[in-house]
């Protein structure tokens, strides 16, 4: 488990185990612009537990309980 008492940033390892996914979806989504937005100091790359926390929230599917079926489609 990750102690973010430390410090608010995560690398690129933290961040893939935080989500449970592996460092190059990571790396992936950083060269396509599609994952939470980062820092970078250097050559370092560093992502905000505040912004991971709100590119999940901007990534929640909510289903529909009882959809409107369309009868004229068969």
């Amino acid at each position: 488990m990750i102690d973010h008492t430390q410090s608010p940033y995560l690398t690129d390892i933290q961040l893939a185990e935080y989500l449970n996914i592996s460092t190059s979806m990571v790396r992936q989504w950083r060269i396509k612009k599609v994952g939470p937005v980062y820092t970078k100091i250097g050559h370092s790359v560093r992502y905000h537990v505040d912004d991971i926390n709100e590119y999940l929230k901007s990534r929640l599917v909510e289903h529909v309980k009882n959809p409107i079926v369309d009868e004229t489609v068969q």
